[in-house]
């Protein structure tokens, strides 16, 4: 395809922008496609679903169960491999301003993922294991 004749090649002149040197008053972030994302997530309203079904934290202190659930889904879409992830993403001032809350810590995130384990069934888990493990 040939440029109009009018117009020179963009090899020729200036980029069209200019740099502002100045720092930023917004606060930005780098993850600008999750706001659809959790906005998937809140008009679903899988925050209420959680705050009615699930009920695991015994005290009123740190997040919540649904700004946990919120949070390891914002993890897993942004390409988390591990909890240690989160530390990444907490430095990130603009990616919290966005969600209207912090993340959690690794720890706390592993804190709440420990309330789903259950050494019962853990232990009858491993006996049907090792029972069938003899059979074969």
């Amino acid at each position: 395809m040939a440029l109009p004749k009018n117009r020179s090649a963009p090899r020729e002149g200036e980029l069209p922008f200019a740099y502002d040197w100045e720092p930023a008053a917004e606060v930005l972030t780098a993850y600008a496609g999750l706001p659809l994302f959790v906005r998937a997530l809140r008009s679903f309203n899988v925050p209420g679903s959680v705050q009615q079904h699930l009920h695991l934290k015994q005290r009123q202190r740190g997040f919540d169960e649904a700004t946990y659930v919120e949070s390891l889904l914002v993890l897993n879409a942004l390409g988390g491999d591990c909890l240690e992830d989160f530390d990444r993403l907490r430095e990130d001032a603009g990616l919290a301003q966005m969600l209207g809350h912090q993340l959690p810590s690794p720890e706390a995130a592993r804190s709440f993922l420990y309330c789903f384990h259950d050494e019962e069934r853990d232990r009858a888990g491993a006996s049907r294991v090792a029972g069938g493990a003899s059979e074969l």
